[in-house]
């Protein structure tokens, strides 16, 4: 029969080899539940009197501390020794108090809060247990960081985007927009002084149509002729005056000649000349004009930007 002492309380025990080899000598003391390893505390000293130990194993396996150890009550020097034998009992008492200890123990927590940076100390406490982990809890970690950063990037990213685009969409539509609200046109054109770019009105000439063109003779001794015709703007906005293309033709369809007029010659003022064509009215055209030559059996009046 051996004899170990507990290094924590000090209490003598009786212990065999067998249950020192059960575990490569790893007990539980019975009187403060500390573990310790029984064969290094092998003792020959009997100034306590010693108990009989009482033998219990752990089949389960809940945790490394919780090993088959022996256990004893300690001793007082003036009690006579009681001999007591395993009951299934004290192995259940036993079991439940190893299976308490172990549930008590601290065990490592993932930290996936962050670190105030100005708690150096919190940084390296917080790298330290991090190296601490398995492989797999440092990728995952490692992992959750990226997509932290990733997420904070686009939140300031996407808003940066989307004003570059509204600024983008500005410049390119910026005559629509001044002629259709007013208010902004100073704006626009403050932008445009920094940008070089400049400011007209809207020149969509598909939103302009001829109602009705005729050409009238108006001296045929001085072959002067009369160009009548009547223009509309059907979008909402103010478009800029179109030029006007005047071809005239012979009987067999062949182009005589050409004549351009261009807004000024047929708009007016110089302040409705600027304002532009209004919208969502019509506007009618009177241009004299002579005609060298003979004299033209049809004509043709188109509407165009340069």
């Amino acid at each position: 029969m051996l004899i170990t002492l507990c290094p924590h309380c000090q209490t003598r025990f009786r212990v065999t080899t067998d249950q020192l080899l059960q575990r490569n000598g790893t007990v539980r003391c019975g009187a403060c539940h500390e573990i310790f390893h029984g064969g290094q505390q092998l003792t020959n000293s009997a100034e306590n009197q010693i108990l009989e130990p009482v033998a219990t194993t752990d089949y389960k396996k809940v945790s490394t501390v919780i090993e088959p150890v022996a256990v004893a009550v300690e001793s007082k020097p003036d009690t006579p020794v009681k001999n007591t034998e395993p009951t299934m009992l004290s192995d259940l008492d036993t079991l439940s108090q190893a299976i308490t200890d172990w549930q008590d123990q601290p065990r490592p927590t993932l930290n996936t809060h962050f670190i105030n940076s100005d708690d150096e100390s919190g940084l390296e406490l917080n790298a330290s247990h991090e190296k601490d982990q398995p492989g797999f809890v440092q990728q995952a970690l490692k992992k959750q960081r990226r997509n932290r950063i990733w997420k904070s990037l686009l939140w300031i990213a996407i808003p940066l985007l989307l004003i570059a685009l509204a600024i983008q969409l500005s410049i390119h539509f910026r005559n629509e927009i001044a002629a259709s609200v007013p208010e902004a046109d100073p704006y626009l054109r403050a932008a445009c002084a920094e940008l070089g770019c400049t400011i007209k009105l809207p020149a969509h000439i598909k939103s302009l149509s001829l109602q009705s063109s005729q050409l009238k003779t108006v001296s045929a001794e001085a072959n002067q002729l009369e160009l009548i015709a009547l223009m509309r703007n059907q979008s909402n906005s103010p478009q800029e005056w179109p030029s006007l293309e005047l071809q005239l033709k012979d009987e067999s369809g062949q182009v005589m000649t050409r004549r351009v007029f261009l807004p000024a010659s047929f708009v007016g003022s110089a302040d409705k000349l600027k304002r532009g064509f209004a919208p969502n009215s019509e506007h009618e055209i009177r241009i004299l004009f002579e005609l060298a030559g003979g004299s033209a059996a049809d004509f043709q009046l188109t509407m165009f930007y340069h």
